[in-house]
């Protein structure tokens, strides 16, 4: 029987979060297959089997951990199970199901129930997608077999107390907003080329990554750009000269939340992906405080989902603006040569409250973020 832990990967690094499991409770494993996937404040990693042998959990998906303790073992085949096996149900009633998949599951009559067979402790729209069409492909066989039209899914009526808390409070602040902001909105396309290959050069440095370095290049026209990042209080009293204070939205199927990175001009890269990474892992648990969702004088709504080519954001009330960061894509250029070259770019978008801010005003904003997202570790001015 040989146990299974999971190797310091940061110095400071005490908790970890077990993610998922990738085999079932029981499985047969050989040497070096991923097993789980887990979380620290800074990384995520796939935990190997060091043995051939039949996986028992000890913890099930979505737990926390101190670091060195047992989160399987590994029993040699033919061996006979520990006494204490079975510690953790393989199949849990309950799995958290992303929004997408969630209303995916809905329009599909899918029994969320049906979905905790899929041994995945966060059920994500793909999941939902793959099971549907298994589903689909059994019935089309059935209907060959007995010839009988197969029949409609009811529909449903969700009543609206019955979303999950987080949703409700979502729909109160967009209702909210679309009904006190008079929204403009503007985006812009930027090379991101030069910023990425900078990315995968401190690949051996501490965490970093797009959405950070559109956080600092945010952060860094505060002083230029003052109305964007100022506060409404009461709807029609504008106040400047607030502190870059930066609200990121998070979204891992509890409802959307907006915890904010304070003084982003004074924070470093690595501190920012720090954050980021903090926030993801304690929403995932529902552990946000009211501190860390409090004070943004600015957001950045993060639709990098492939294929997402750009999103008007909330703005929630108080603020001015929100900019929405989209999913990176290539577009053919032609190069200082004159031959036909492929860039990476992606959109920035800025929605606005037009009482104070107009699109001269959001296109130069923008433009000034585009433009020190495109020098990386270059503090760049308006």
């Amino acid at each position: 029987m040989h146990d299974v832990t999971v190797p310091r990967f940061h110095p400071n690094d005490e908790r970890y979060v077990l993610v998922e499991w990738l085999v079932p409770n029981g499985a047969t494993v050989t040497v070096d297959q991923p097993i789980a996937t887990v979380e620290t404040a800074k990384v995520a990693e796939e935990v190997l089997s060091t043995h051939e042998g039949v996986v028992e959990w000890l913890l099930p998906a979505g737990a926390e951990y101190l670091f060195g303790q047992s989160i399987a073992r590994i029993r040699a085949l033919g061996e006979d199970a520990a006494p204490d096996a079975g510690i953790v149900d393989p199949k849990p009633n309950a799995p958290l199901l992303s929004r997408a998949a969630a209303e995916l599951a809905a329009r599909h009559n899918v029994d969320i129930g049906q979905l905790g067979g899929l041994n995945r402790s966060t059920v994500r729209r793909r999941d939902v997608e793959a099971f549907i069409s298994a589903q689909g492909s059994a019935e089309t066989e059935a209907d060959a077999v007995t010839s009988q039209p197969r029949p409609q899914p009811p529909a449903m009526s969700i009543p609206w107390d019955s979303l999950p808390p987080g949703q409700r409070s979502v729909a109160d602040a967009v209702v909210a907003s679309h009904r006190d902001i008079p929204v403009g909105f503007t985006v812009v396309k930027a090379d991101c080329e030069d910023a990425l290959r900078w990315l995968t050069a401190r690949s051996s440095q501490r965490f970093g990554g797009l959405p950070e370095l559109v956080v600092k290049a945010i952060a860094a026209q505060a002083e230029d750009f003052p109305a964007f990042f100022a506060s409404m209080p009461s709807g029609c009293t504008m106040r400047l000269g607030a502190a870059p204070n930066i609200g990121v939205t998070i979204d891992v199927g509890q409802g959307l939340q907006i915890p904010v990175i304070n003084a982003a001009d004074r924070t470093s890269l690595s501190e920012v992906g720090d954050a980021l990474m903090r926030f993801r892992l304690k929403s995932l648990r529902g552990a946000l405080t009211r501190d860390e969702l409090s004070g943004a004088t600015i957001v950045l709504s993060l639709n990098i989902d492939a294929g997402v080519a750009y999103a008007i954001p909330m703005i929630p009330l108080g603020l001015t603006c929100a900019v929405s960061l989209g999913a990176v894509f290539d577009e053919v250029v032609l190069a200082d040569d004159g031959k036909p070259a492929a860039r990476r770019r992606v959109n920035l978008g800025a929605a606005y409250d037009h009482r104070v801010i107009n699109g001269r005003s959001a296109s130069a904003f923008l433009l000034a973020v585009s433009r020190a997202l495109e020098s990386p570790g270059q503090p760049t001015k308006a």
